[in-house]
């Protein structure tokens, strides 16, 4: 509607409508996140933060990675002076103080959750290594066998063990919203190790290529045996079977020198946790591939590389894997009696004849008191293994003195743990032993069982070991309840007996 002039003259003054506004000039909304304080994952992602601290809980309940809140940086004070007052200096000071103001995109550098790992394992783990026997050199975190995503996998599994400790039981995910933020990064770099794995295996990654595919399946194996995943024994399968398909031992020894050392150490642990995992595995359900290697293969691979963990002779091993071998075959009758109680005779004969003082004092670990009394143990519980799965051929070995084998075995071990146990830091050596007695104690007396579960009780109090002493104890006691004896009974499905 058309106004008067405020000077009295005849010209007027139209307003515009609202409608030719809009049409000559559309509106044009500057975009802004929902939330300037959020996080940065929903400001990327333009959707509301309820900025919890440290990790905003929106991340949390839908499984992503939350990049935090970032640092606003205050701008610098400066004082009066003459020479602050000229143009120059007045708009330095001011793009000065408007790059200070800006907000640190990423507050934290792309490695820091490698770093963090670091400094776990230096402030926490490492001073828990036992001092009573010899232990590898740490671990270098500068050097080609170093894989960052390996580390971060162990170390975040090893908070969560940890916290479960703490708790009394296994924490799975999403039982404690403590640990969503923990579990989601341990998921995140899950993967990206598996996608690391998967290259090496094709021979594509740049950093190793097949000389570290056996490293990473083993991880994968130690990761999975600590959240009680039922996959650990497909790694071992994978490690061995991969093993063959580059050309087993012959092929690891033609790497590059600065390669075949650490693919060498990591085809023993694989060996070796085969061997220790298949005694208390069923006959049908044995991880495959550890017949394929001789007596001298299994030497050449285990004394060339660093210290065992325990440290044990060669022979021992290498008996524990014979006598697992003779029990597949007399459950399934791939061999004749006779042919199995010669072979077992045999080891029996090996094991009698070794001496735990002089293999130490030749292999220089004479200055540690509690090497040979652990190899002592493990012979003892590899005869009472024996005894256990060939009781046949155990008794056309023993002495005709009137004396059981099994009984006799079982005394002699449970007197050895009671002297080592309370003198060993690190209880998880004597794991495998313990399962060993607690399966012949089945039908023992109480005071046995007693002490046994003693023993579970003390090792679970460690919080690295707290999760496989706890599951070892309640298979032995569910052994105990069941009444089972034979062994094939007590192990149906497959079971790892190691730390």
């Amino acid at each position: 509607m058309p106004t008067p002039s405020s000077s009295g003259s005849n010209a007027v003054v139209e307003i515009p409508s609202s409608t030719t506004t809009q049409q000559s000039a559309p509106r044009q909304k500057r975009w802004a996140p929902r939330s300037r304080s959020g996080c940065f994952t929903c400001r990327a992602c333009r959707v509301k933060c309820d900025e919890a601290k440290p990790v905003c809980g929106r991340c949390v309940r839908l499984g992503k990675h939350c990049s935090g809140y970032g640092v606003v940086m205050p701008a610098r004070t400066t004082g009066t002076s003459s020479t602050s007052n000229s143009p120059a200096s007045s708009d330095g000071t001011c793009a000065l103080s408007r790059r200070k103001q800006r907000i640190c995109i990423e507050a934290e550098p792309l490695d820091w959750d490698h770093m963090q790992a670091i400094q776990f394992f230096v402030l926490h783990l490492h001073p828990q290594r036992s001092a009573h026997l010899p232990q590898p050199p740490a671990p270098r975190f500068d050097t080609w066998s170093h894989v960052p995503v390996i580390f971060i996998c162990r170390m975040i599994s090893q908070q969560i063990q940890w916290a479960s400790a703490s708790r009394g039981s296994l924490l799975r995910p999403g039982e404690d919203p403590a640990l969503a933020g923990t579990w989601a990064k341990y998921f995140h770099y899950y993967r990206e190790l598996l996608w690391v794995t998967n290259k090496c295996i094709q021979g594509s990654d740049p950093h190793g290529g097949k000389c570290r595919a056996l490293n990473c399946i083993f991880a994968l194996f130690g990761i999975d045996v600590q959240f009680e995943e039922s996959m650990w024994q497909a790694h071992l399968n994978a490690g061995l079977a991969y093993a063959e398909k580059v050309g087993g031992l012959e092929a690891l020894l033609t790497f590059p020198t600065e390669f075949s050392a650490y693919a060498l150490k990591d085809l023993k642990r694989v060996l070796l946790a085969s061997i220790m995992c298949n005694t208390t595995s069923p006959a049908s359900k044995q991880v495959r591939g550890v017949d394929t290697y001789t007596d001298a293969e299994m030497t050449t691979m285990i004394e060339s590389v660093e210290i065992l963990e325990p440290p044990l002779a060669v022979d021992i091993f290498i008996a524990i894997a014979r006598l697992t071998e003779l029990r597949v075959q007399a459950a399934t009758g791939a061999a004749a009696k006779t042919v199995i109680n010669e072979a077992a005779r045999h080891r029996l004969d090996e094991l009698e004849s070794f001496d735990p003082d002089a293999w130490a004092r030749e292999h220089g670990l004479g200055e540690y008191p509690l090497v040979s009394a652990t190899a002592q143990i493990y012979r003892v519980a590899t005869q009472l293994y024996g005894a256990l799965t060939l009781g046949r051929a155990f008794a056309a070995w023993w002495p005709a003195d009137g004396k059981v084998p099994r009984r006799v075995l079982q005394e002699r071990l449970i007197r050895l743990l009671g002297a080592m146990w309370d003198r060993i830091g690190n209880h998880g050596t004597l794991l495998w032993p313990l399962i060993i007695a607690g399966v012949a104690a089945a039908d023992g007396d109480a005071e046995e069982r007693a002490f046994i579960g003693r023993c579970f009780q003390i090792g679970s109090r460690t919080r690295s070991m707290f999760v496989k002493f706890s599951r070892c104890a309640k298979k032995v006691e569910r052994i105990w309840l069941e009444g089972a004896t034979d062994w094939e009974d007590c192990f149906a499905e497959p079971f790892v007996c190691i730390a």
